[in-house]
């Protein structure tokens, strides 16, 4: 087996609970669920909430979760200062099950795209990186609908691929000078996830 998709938890593998009518269920994955998608998370659902309160629902999953592990401090201490809740999280395994329901996926890096969709072929033009998302829907007309978004973003992906993938990826942060790390990171995340509010939220 792939080391990157070796459970190192227990897996709580249930499907996730219904969306609702009418509300969109955003997935974020990264590798641990525990600094990239818990964070990207946290700061698409406060923008959302106050953008387009009671359309989507967010939340995020690990493809080598340790099930049941918290939030990494670097990814709580940029939330905090923010003032957007960090408690409460508890990294849950990428499965099959646990991305029933997505209506788009937005990974950390190309190799989690790669790994969500061979868990669920099915989200194959519903999974983008959030870099690679926010490239393309900044360009995207007002007024669509979730789901009218991702297939529009899905036939314009060829536009933003580059020779090396890679360079759509969002470096982990976890390590060495962590603090610099995640300041790093956040700025990165600041204009991508502006970019993908504004075009869930049908604003630009």
């Amino acid at each position: 087996m792939n080391d990157l998709h070796a459970p190192l938890g227990v897996d709580r593998d249930r499907p996730a609970a219904d969306a609702g009518e009418g509300t969109t269920d955003i997935v974020v994955v990264c590798r641990a669920n525990a600094a990239r998608s818990p964070l990207v998370e946290r700061l698409l659902r406060a923008a959302l909430d106050a953008e387009a309160p009671g359309e989507h629902r967010v939340r995020s999953l690990g493809v080598r979760a340790r099930a049941g592990e918290g939030m990494a401090a670097g990814a709580r201490a940029v939330l905090d200062a923010r003032g957007i809740p960090s408690s409460g999280h508890v990294a849950t395994l990428a499965t099959e099950r646990s991305l029933a329901g997505a209506d788009l996926v937005l990974t950390a890096e190309a190799r989690h795209t790669d790994a969500v969709v061979r868990l669920r072929p099915g989200l194959l033009m519903k999974t983008f990186t959030v870099l690679e998302f926010a490239e393309v829907v900044q360009d995207a007309p007002d007024g669509l609908s979730t789901a009218e978004l991702v297939r529009w973003a899905s036939g314009r992906r060829p536009a933003v691929l580059l020779d090396d993938p890679r360079a759509l990826d969002i470096a982990d942060p976890v390590g060495p000078d962590a603090a610099a790390r995640f300041a790093d990171l956040e700025r990165q995340l600041d204009e991508p996830v502006r970019a993908v509010v504004r075009a869930l939220a049908g604003r630009r």
